[in-house]
């Protein structure tokens, strides 16, 4: 490959008697053709590859309408100002297209799910009070 474009190979239209440098041309062209079908079966291998890779390391989690979360914060002026903003109420799905809507504002925004993670509150828990009596 060249540039990544296919090379120009001989034209097969002109007929003339072979010789030695025309057994040298086909056999050129036979060994480009192996090294451009060997070039695709490693490209194909190394998407794959990346493709496993990337399947095993998202995060396939899936939010319910009326769910609501956190929305990862567009930047961080500093190392310590919050990674996550919130909280937001998911009103719509498409795919992994959310559609939020914040608690406080009304305001709506639309954002895929890498950029969301889930609000869990905690069980209210009675809390058992000793009486000094």
């Amino acid at each position: 490959m060249t540039f990544g474009k296919r090379p120009p190979l001989q034209d097969r239209s002109i007929v003339f008697k072979a010789t030695p440098h025309d057994n040298y041309a086909k056999n050129i062209q036979q060994y480009m053709k192996e090294c451009y079908s060997n070039a695709i079966a490693i490209q194909s291998a190394s998407q794959e590859r990346a493709r496993k890779y990337y399947e095993d390391k998202r995060r396939n989690e899936l939010f319910e309408v009326g769910d609501q979360v956190f929305l990862k914060a567009p930047s961080r002026s500093s190392k310590f100002a919050p990674k996550f903003i919130g909280p937001y109420r998911i009103i719509e799905t498409k795919k992994d297209i959310y559609t939020l809507k914040d608690v406080k504002t009304g305001r709506k925004t639309s954002r895929h799910v890498n950029d969301i993670r889930k609000m869990y509150r905690p069980q209210d828990e009675e809390v058992a009070c000793g009486d000094d009596s």
